[in-house]
């Protein structure tokens, strides 16, 4: 489980296999990454990458194996594994008519947490660029907007 005070989770995936019909995506797939190491998945269209990111957070079943987050199954606690993980895509799935305030707000609320002590700390010194919409810091910020979202943290 958690520790108090740790940062990050430990990701746990022994011998984790997708199927789909005949075709293999995930094959026999074996890691560990610890708490506060950073992690990326890289391969070509249809090598599993998202599977085993669907897998991972319980939306897919895997067809053998197991994948554990802090311990925990997201087959047995999918809700619990998914508040203990972040993940920034490739492409930007954020939302370009909100301001940068207006994003940070909604990813806290996503999370559950309140955000004016945050905002405070974090934003208020830079409210200019936060005033501006997510599409005209999208080219530059979307990356770091997308960690931002990740990092928050129960």
């Amino acid at each position: 489980m958690t520790e108090p005070n740790r940062r990050g989770v430990r990701v746990e995936a022994d011998a984790l296999t997708r199927r789909f019909g005949d075709t293999l995506a995930l094959d026999g797939v074996t890691l560990t990454i610890g708490p506060g190491e950073a992690f990326g998945l890289l391969g070509a269209n249809g090598a599993g990458k998202t599977t085993f990111i669907r897998c991972l957070t319980g939306v897919l079943l895997p067809s053998g194996g197991d994948v554990r987050v802090d311990g925990i199954s997201p087959l047995s606690d999918p809700a619990a594994v998914r508040a203990r993980l972040g993940f920034v895509a490739e492409t930007s799935r954020l939302y370009p008519e909100l301001s940068v305030l207006a994003f940070l707000r909604f990813a806290a609320g996503a999370r559950g947490l309140a955000l004016a002590g945050w905002v405070a700390n974090h934003v208020d010194p830079h409210m200019a660029a936060a005033e501006e919409n997510v599409r005209a810091l999208e080219a530059r910020l979307a990356a770091p907007l997308g960690i931002g979202f990740c990092s928050f943290s129960r």
